[in-house]
């Protein structure tokens, strides 16, 4: 009798049951991923504004042609400035215009000066020579004193010719007294210009 050889049965192991929510969870992460990395790159790529004309609407840009080539930018070579200190330059203050004085004001401010020139002249008549020459340069550095003082506006053309013909009468008398030579008539002369000096300020 023979012995019984064993008879092969294949067996498969039992499948697994596939889980269909962990696919589903695997495909939402990777489009979670692939969405977040678009926005990355979205947000860090430069973006060109299109240039806009004043109306609103964008305008085109120009069309490269293929043998345009950029021209090179010049570069600026900054040489450092020279320091120069501003000069002020100030012009000179022009004084303002003397005031137009009162008539009375200017009378009692050339009062002392025609007393003098009066006490001066009646002293030259009993005086001759260098003596007298003295009293007369007297007179006439207060003749010029008188010419130089501001006048009101309603005398001023008279009191500069009556000044300039006191000043005047003054040097011929000098002259006379030098030349020891017509004294009397260059004194007459000289107070009547000073005289005049007096009426037209009502002395």
């Amino acid at each position: 009798m023979s012995q019984q050889e064993p008879e092969y049965v294949w067996s498969f192991p039992p499948e697994k049951m596939r889980h269909p929510g962990r696919v589903w969870l695997i495909v939402g992460l990777s489009v979670a991923f692939v969405a977040i990395a678009v926005v990355l790159l979205l947000l860090f790529l430069p973006r060109s504004a299109p240039v806009t004309d004043p109306t609103g609407s964008p305008t085109p840009s120009a069309p490269v042609t293929p043998n345009e080539s950029p021209s090179p930018t010049p570069t600026a070579t900054s040489s450092p400035a020279p320091t120069t200190v501003p000069t002020q330059t100030t012009s000179p203050a022009t004084p303002p215009p003397p005031a137009d004085p009162s008539l009375a004001v200017f009378r009692d401010k050339i009062r002392p000066v025609l007393t003098d020139a009066d006490t001066g002249l009646r002293m030259l008549g009993t005086m001759s020579g260098p003596d007298a020459q003295q009293i007369v340069d007297q007179l006439r550095q207060d003749a010029e004193r008188l010419s130089d003082s501001v006048a009101p506006s309603s005398i001023a053309d008279d009191w500069n010719t009556r000044t300039d013909a006191y000043l005047n009468a003054l040097s011929r008398l000098n002259e006379a007294y030098a030349k020891n030579s017509g004294i009397d008539k260059a004194r007459e002369a000289a107070a009547s210009a000073e005289q005049s000096l007096k009426e037209l300020v009502g002395l």
